[in-house]
């Protein structure tokens, strides 16, 4: 039987999805999936994760993950990611 392969785009929808459910929990589980799939997360995976976190009450989590976003080559937080956090610091 043919390999599903799913793209990243539909990666970011589930992950999207997650967080506005409030199931933070299947995120890891998400990300192992990508990366099983050879897929890396980009800017917009992890602005939507940051939007979870910040949804979910989780600043602490939100902060931690922009930090490895600047650390990052490739995945540089954009005016999205920092306007997901000042509407999750102004909640």
């Amino acid at each position: 039987a043919a390999k599903l392969t799913v793209s990243l785009a539909a990666y970011n929808t589930l992950v999207d999805a997650c967080t506005r459910s409030s199931d933070m929990a299947r995120v890891p589980q998400l990300l192992e999936s990508m990366a099983n799939d050879g897929l890396k997360p980009n800017t917009v995976t992890y602005s939507t994760i940051i939007k979870g976190y910040c949804l979910d009450n989780r600043l602490d989590k939100a902060m931690e993950l922009l930090q490895e976003m600047k650390q990052s080559a490739c995945c540089r937080p954009d005016e999205i990611t920092y306007n997901t956090l000042i509407h999750g610091y102004a909640r």
